[in-house]
């Protein structure tokens, strides 16, 4: 529940300060409705999908932004597939549009490309400074700004909780998709200054996609890696 109240809070917060920006009074009567995108990175029918959106929607409709009248959404869903994230980021920045809400690094990417003129909001992302988002958090500059919620340094406190769930264990392993995940070489980085504190041999990466994913756990396993 804790998590559910802040992450509820967190989008509210970031997509009422950025729609309030967007002019300096609230909608006044006779005025348009402002029209928001939303490219949400994974699928519709994602639980973390469906609460970010819900979110969304009911935290601006208790701000005063009452969707279908003062404001209106546009969703799209990548469905973790960063061909439909760059198309559909490419879509939305055609359509009459005053803010797109961008979630996920690889959408945030799709979106950096398809417009610079748009206002773009981004969430769930990992290094938007080293991913050429923003110039830096304080002072994003262009026309893209949000919020990180990746802590690297939590990959040494992986392997911390790993040896004390599994005391002997010596190999680790760690997989990623290259596609979606950007930000993997930095856990990887905090993992490996950690290693030999622990113990444990110095992991190398390795890349894979969902399908090819069975088949890595299964060499690992072989191998006698703890993962």
């Amino acid at each position: 529940m804790a998590v559910h109240i802040r992450r509820r809070e967190f989008i509210v917060t970031l997509g009422g300060a950025a729609i309030h920006g967007l002019r300096p009074a609230r909608a006044q009567q006779g005025e348009h409705a402002r029209r928001v995108g939303v490219l949400m990175g994974l699928q519709e029918t994602d639980p973390f999908t469906m609460g970010y959106v819900r979110a969304l929607r009911e935290g601006l409709q208790e701000l005063g932004w009452t969707d279908g009248r003062k404001i209106e959404f546009t969703y799209r869903y990548a469905a973790g597939d960063p061909e439909k994230a760059r198309r559909f980021a490419e879509e939305l920045a055609e359509m009459p549009l005053d803010l797109i809400v961008g979630h996920t690094t690889p959408v945030a990417a799709a979106l950096h490309q398809a417009t610079r003129n748009l206002p773009v909001v981004f969430v769930s992302i990992s290094d938007p400074v080293a991913d050429g988002f923003v110039a830096s958090m304080a002072r994003p500059g262009g026309n893209m700004t949000g919020f990180t919620n990746y802590e690297f340094a939590m990959g040494a406190k992986w392997l911390e909780i790993l040896k004390q769930l599994v005391p002997q264990t010596t190999h680790v392993s760690l997989l990623l998709n290259p596609d979606t995940g950007s930000y993997y070489t930095e856990y990887l980085r905090s993992v490996q200054g950690a290693a030999s504190s622990y113990s444990v041999v110095r992991p190398s990466p390795r890349s894979t996609t969902p399908a090819r994913l069975k088949a890595h756990l299964w060499r690992s396993r072989a191998s006698r890696a703890a993962a």
